[in-house]
């Protein structure tokens, strides 16, 4: 046992120090890097400084190339400039034989460059016109400008769908693997120090561990005497840069001294042009004087033939000397005719430059008819458009006259509905009365006791309490009829008062009745009113005052459903109120105090508040259709 601990300390001891290498290799290794960085990092550098020189190496190249050409361009002018010299004085002499063609050419020059010049007025102004904007953009266009818009966002879409980050995964998922193997690697040696069965076979794998170790260390020495060969080798290189600098910067003194010698040639020449040039002018001048001379030769050639055509008759004798005369000034012409000879061929170059402008008025042409056409097309795309919208208005106004007659009807049918309603309220209330006038107390405070059993069975929470009495009463009132009537015969003084209290009540609330009907349908007039007025606004186009008008019909509504409100809680007091003053009379039928008079009654109440509950209830209904069609 002590030989293993001796042995498993010994085998730690080994791994530490094995670690502990592998930690100054890598250590060693990441210095060799950053040396290797700042080798390339120096290559890159040096590699850049060739490409400059040799950049700027070309471009003097270059320059000197251009400069030489100059110079040869400039000889070669100067040799052309001679000749031309030449050519113009036999042209001088050429140019006096062709006077009349000369001149016959050059009227009907004078007369092409008129028409030219009125085409040219023409074209520009047609130009103008041409570049003026259009009032309206074609419908081709603009579908052909959303055609490019989806094309381009399409092509933005298949590029960001094409970018991927496969790259950066793999190499994630390298690292993500790498620290997968460490972390096993770690379990591994956790459970070969715990379990001891398997010694043999970690230290196997211990001994092919350091067999890896000294075979990386084996290949990180060879890099390293590679890496020393390359700094070597860029030692050299970097001596060999240098060498080269120094005759780039010796050829460059040289090309320098060329550059300068090349200047002074060129002033040379650009002094013997400028003495060219002057021998031009001072030939350009002799040729307007032989040009002036041989005009006033003209002009006396012609005064002497008048003279020979008016005086022919007279001078026959002195014919042959002018016949002399005359072909001796004719051979000192033929001698000049030469100098017409280049006048001629400028005027046919000429001729042949305003033969090519009439490619441009067909152009013209074409153009003006293609404009034509387009302005055709537009003519009709506009009486087109205006077709549409006067079909557009007039198909708006047959929606609105249909709406128009639909609200008119709607209208129509609820007012029919309201007026029925109010029909039906009153019929009821008349019945009302007519019972009220002909059952008995007692009965009415039978009907007015069930009537307020289920208005609070409906209502209020004070229902259990009185529904056992009142439900016994109904019991009563369907066994023993013939009893409520002689009962209803023996009521006493006080009962009497009551009926006489409760007629006085029924007048006073029929009275209040009639007042609030009257409101209602003051209100309900009112609000037919505002209707037909804006129905009337809306035949005539006036649809912004819509909403304001449905805001008062809205009121209205709200006005009526709190006035309501008002009633329901009224007669929820009433009904409260009952409890108290329910009593029994001698003969255990049940007697109500109705001191105010707001029990006897309830049944038009009752009737009121439903016709009320029916007629803000079509009211919103028609409100709502109405902003709904609208909308």
């Amino acid at each position: 046992m002590e030989n293993f601990i001796a042995h498993f300390n010994a085998l730690e001891s080994q791994s530490t120090a094995e670690i502990a290498r592998l930690e100054e290799l890598r250590r060693s290794n990441a210095m060799k890097q950053e040396v290797i960085a700042n080798m390339k990092r120096e290559l890159a550098r040096y590699n850049e400084l060739d490409q400059r020189q040799n950049e700027k190496r070309e471009n003097f190249e270059c320059q000197r190339k251009v400069t030489m050409e100059n110079v040869t361009a400039n000889l070669s002018r100067a040799k052309t400039l001679s000749t031309e010299l030449e050519s113009l004085d036999l042209d001088c002499a050429n140019q006096l034989l062709n006077r009349d063609e000369v001149r016959t050419k050059l009227d009907g020059l004078r007369t092409q460059m008129a028409r030219i010049g009125e085409t040219e007025k023409r074209l520009r102004s047609d130009v103008y016109d041409l570049k003026q904007p259009p009032g309206a953009v074609a419908a081709d266009l603009i579908t052909e400008m959303r055609t490019k818009q989806a094309v381009i966002r399409k092509e933005i879409s298949d590029r960001m769908a094409s970018f991927d980050l496969t790259a950066i995964v793999a190499e994630v998922q390298a690292i993500e693997s790498q620290r997968k193997q460490r972390l096993e690697l770690s379990k591994e040696l956790a459970a070969k120090s715990e379990i001891l069965s398997n010694l043999d076979a970690d230290n196997e794998a211990l001994a092919s561990h350091l067999q890896e170790l000294q075979t990386e260390f084996s290949t990180l020495q060879e890099e390293k005497e590679k890496v020393t060969k390359q700094n070597e080798d860029n030692a050299r290189r970097l001596n060999d840069m240098e060498l080269e600098k120094e005759e780039l910067i010796k050829t460059s003194e040289s090309l320098a001294c060329e550059l300068e010698e090349i200047r002074s040639q060129a002033t040379i020449q650009k002094q013997k042009q400028a003495e060219i040039d002057e021998k031009i002018s001072s030939a350009k001048r002799a040729l307007e004087e032989m040009k002036a001379e041989v005009l006033c030769k003209e002009e006396a050639l012609r005064r002497l033939k008048e003279q020979r055509e008016s005086r022919e008759a007279q001078m026959a004798i002195e014919l042959e000397n002018m016949t002399n005369d005359f072909q001796q000034q004719f051979d000192i012409l033929s001698k000049q005719r030469d100098t017409y000879v280049k006048a001629c061929e400028d005027a046919r170059a000429e001729i042949e430059k305003w033969k090519s402008y009439e490619r441009f008025i067909v152009m013209y042409e074409e153009r003006c008819r293609k404009v034509a056409e387009a302005q055709e097309k537009l003519s009709k795309l506009k009486e087109h458009h205006r077709n549409l919208l006067r079909k557009v208005e007039e198909k708006k106004k047959k929606d609105q006259q249909a709406n128009t007659e639909k609200l008119d009807a709607d209208i129509m049918e609820e007012e029919r509905k309201v007026d029925d309603l109010q029909n039906k309220i009153f019929d009821i209330d008349g019945e009302i009365c007519l019972l009220k006038y002909q059952v008995p107390v007692i009965v009415i405070s039978m009907d007015a006791d069930i009537y307020l059993y289920r208005k609070v069975r409906r209502k209020s929470p004070l229902r259990q309490e009185i529904g056992p009495r009142i439900q016994h009463q109904e019991n009563k009132s369907l066994t023993k009829g013939k009893d409520n009537v002689a009962v209803g015969r023996i009521i006493k003084e006080p009962t009497r008062k009551a009926v006489n209290g409760t007629e006085q009540q029924l007048n006073r609330f029929s009275m209040e009745e009639k007042k609030s009907d009257s409101r209602i349908a003051r209100k309900e007039k009112e609000l037919k009113n505002q209707r037909v007025a804006s129905l009337r606004k809306e035949k005539h186009g006036l649809q912004q005052h819509s909403s304001e008008e449905a805001n008062n019909r809205i009121e209205c509504i709200e006005k009526k459903n709190e006035m309501n409100k008002a009633v329901k809680e009224k007669d929820s007091n009433t009904a409260f109120k009952l409890e108290r003053d329910i009593t029994v009379n001698l003969d255990d039928s049940v007697v109500l105090e109705d001191d105010g008079g707001d029990l006897l009654g309830r049944a038009e109440n009752v009737a009121h508040n439903k016709s009320s509950e029916l007629r803000t209830s079509t009211a919103n209904t028609t409100l709502e259709t109405d902003v709904a069609q609208r909308l």
